[in-house]
């Protein structure tokens, strides 16, 4: 064996030989502990009682004496906010959501609230939640070395620590510990611990455990040695979003229900969960941005907090540090040209600033404005994201999308299927496919285009034998409730005069239902078509066709029986589906949408989830659509064929009622049984 050779094979014989030895070891101390009465032996009684009771006052006091390695610097004002609330959360049961910029201790400051709720017995099962199990399990950890090795809390609640060090991070030693004789009952697992049961001590039996937002949180509880039960009767919620889950509506829909559904319910019934929501707003509207919006949550008692409560007013005077403090780097000067532009500027570079905490500086900067701005410069968005919580939003631009608080605006108050008396029309239109199921929308008209939305809704398609048969089957449920009759508002009855299905998915079948449905006689098989900027829709020799407002109605060439399609400019028509959800209630063509806005989360969702851009060709501006990523907006593709086929039963788009005169549609019937 060569030298290189031996020297690897005696590497690895010293280290099986420590691996050993390291086994032998632990064995040796568990044979010692079982042999052993497992008595923790005599505990001692709180050495500084004193600082204890302080330190139980409040969770700020808890931080500056159990963890003030931790919390070195002084806490800013948005600190105090939050410390004095997440009291109040502790002792009265109240709900509290937060969002701090990133490295404001949030995270610490929630696991300490959970350590001083539970030590001090003001709560006796405190579950630490995350955006999945792992993360709270982390937490959980943070918390469990604490225990095991803060030498304060030792000396204040020997009770507690004393046996937890005596487990020497063995789980398995837990179930034979005991006091005089007697088992503790202390159980140290990797998502759960149950404090020792010692004396009358009033934390006996208390539990912390860890779990996933996502991870099924219904029915959790503890059955203590006494044979009590007892559930969770404070909630951490803690980054309970991941980036992933931020971006996707459906994931924030989800997460947002679970907060208000399982979270709520966590204590039991009758009974009132404490709880602190520790969160970071990722994007725009998703579970963080929801949680700390009073409007919708009003019992989270959200805070927002910033960095920067003012930017510098010179931001043209930040840009030109920008630039010397990023070259600088680029030479590999450690910042030192920054710092000095800085350090000679920094009265007209600070001027206007409002600083959240300016004590927290960063290492090699001379404030805690310049360690902010230079992340501002390296990444705005992420600034905006992790240190503002207001991140920008892409798509927020007013002109070009409908926005969730705007329609919220233009409920009616109006019941389901009521037919306004202003309306004298009804159409309906219905979006098909397999995985997003029929959406379909029924709108109220009048003459001017004035209108309301009296219905909306979702019929799951289930292909467990064939696809085809279950979308007819569930589109004949969805015409037949399409076509039951509208109650009016001053009496009477009204029926749908219309009702489109999109053909974009499974054409043929689409064709075949309007034709041999019983309600072929006002079934349109209806497809959007993408018209390029500044092209037509049709050409002018088209014949036999009803030609209307940025729409045909034609004979369709290829299908194996005759059938009429409406097709219509997609582009166009969600411009002036946009602008009729935009006018002020109460002109002329604006729409509403029947009952209370708290009821309509899902269709203002789908109304929102495009956005417009405009396209100038030759000196004309030309809409275009595009949806949001990981957005669904099949409710709003049925309220703009809703628009369409209002125009198409006699509504001009401008606002006027079409007579046979003026070109428009005159009043005859299409069936699609054969076409007339």
């Amino acid at each position: 064996m060569e030298g290189e050779d031996l020297a690897k094979y005696q590497t690895g014989l010293e280290g099986e030989a420590k691996k050993a030895r390291r086994r032998a070891q632990t064995q040796a101390n568990q044979a010692k502990y079982r042999e052993g009465t497992g008595d923790v032996g005599e505990i001692p009684k709180c050495k500084n009682p004193r600082r204890r009771a302080k330190a139980l006052k409040s969770v700020k006091n808890f931080c500056e004496i159990y963890k003030a390695d931790e919390f070195t610097l002084k806490w800013s004002n948005d600190h105090l906010k939050v410390l004095k609330k997440t009291d109040r959360v502790i002792l009265h049961g109240e709900m509290y959501g937060e969002a701090m910029p990133r490295g404001s201790g949030k995270t610490t400051i929630a696991e300490t609230a959970a350590e001083c709720a539970i030590l001090g017995g003001y709560r006796k099962f405190a579950l630490y939640i995350g955006s999945d199990k792992e993360a709270a399990v982390r937490s959980l950890e943070s918390i469990k070395v604490d225990l095991m090795t803060n030498d304060l809390l030792l000396e204040d609640f020997p009770e507690i620590c004393i046996p937890v060090r005596a487990l020497e991070g063995l789980a398995q030693r837990a179930h034979s510990q005991t006091y005089r004789g007697e088992p503790t009952n202390i159980r140290w697992g990797i998502d759960k611990i149950v404090l020792p049961t010692i004396g009358k001590s009033n934390t006996n039996g208390s539990v912390i455990k860890a779990a996933g937002l996502t991870g099924g949180l219904r029915g959790i509880k503890h059955k203590r040695s006494d044979g009590a039960s007892i559930r969770p009767d404070l909630g951490i919620l803690d980054d309970i979003q991941t980036d992933a889950s931020a971006a996707s509506l459906s994931q924030c829909n989800t997460r947002e229900r679970l907060v208000g559904g399982a979270v709520m319910k966590l204590a039991g019934p009758g009974k009132k969960l404490a709880a602190i929501a520790v969160v970071t707003v990722i994007k725009k509207d998703d579970v963080a941005d929801r949680l700390l919006n009073r409007m919708l949550h009003p019992r989270w008692q959200g805070d927002r907090m910033k960095a920067l409560y003012a930017f510098p007013e010179n931001m043209k005077l930040w840009e030109e540090y920008g630039k010397v403090w990023q070259d600088g780097l680029r030479e590999e000067d450690g910042g030192k040209a920054g710092n000095a532009f800085y350090k000679e500027n920094k009265l007209k570079l600070d001027k206007g600033a409002d600083v959240a905490w300016p004590e927290r500086i960063d290492e090699g900067d001379h404030s805690a404005l310049q360690g902010l701005m230079n992340y501002y410069i390296e990444n705005e968005h992420g600034f905006m994201c992790e240190m503002q919580n207001e991140p920008p939003d892409e798509f927020d631009d007013p002109d070009n999308k409908l926005h969730i608080e705007g329609l919220r605006e233009r409920c009616n108050g109006f019941k389901l299927r009521d037919v306004p008396t202003y309306c004298n029309k009804i159409v309906a239109f219905a979006d098909v496919g397999t995985v997003t199921g029929i959406n379909f929308v029924v709108m109220a008209l009048g003459d001017n285009f004035t209108g309301a939305i009296i219905d909306y809704g979702k019929m799951t398609v289930d292909p467990k034998v064939d696809e085809l048969g279950a979308i007819w089957a569930t589109l004949t449920k969805v015409t037949d409730r399409l076509a039951q009759p509208y109650a009016m508002d001053g009496g009477g009855e009204m029926h749908v005069s219309n009702i489109g299905i999109d053909s974009g998915y499974q054409t043929d079948l689409i064709y075949r239902f309007c034709r041999e449905n019983k309600h072929a006689n006002i079934l349109i098989p209806c497809k959007g078509a993408y018209v390029k900027p500044g092209g037509k829709l049709y050409s002018s020799k088209a014949k036999g066709a009803v030609k209307g407002t940025e729409y045909i109605y034609a004979k369709v060439r290829d299908a194996a029986r005759p059938v009429r399609l409406m097709r219509y400019n997609s582009n166009y028509w969600r411009n002036f589906g946009m602008e009729r959800m935009k006018l002020p209630l109460g002109s002329n063509s604006a729409i509403s949408v029947y009952g209370k806005s708290s009821t309509h989360r899902t269709f203002f969702e789908h109304l929102t989830s495009e956005y417009r851009t405009i396209v100038t060709v030759e000196n004309k501006n030309y809409p275009t659509w595009d949806c949001i990523p990981n957005r669904e907006n099949h409710l709003w593709d049925a309220y703009i064929g809703c628009c369409v086929l209002g125009n198409f039963n006699g509504v001009d788009p401008m606002g006027k009622a079409v007579s046979s005169s003026s070109g428009g549609r005159k009043r005859r019937s299409y069936s699609n049984d054969g076409v007339k």
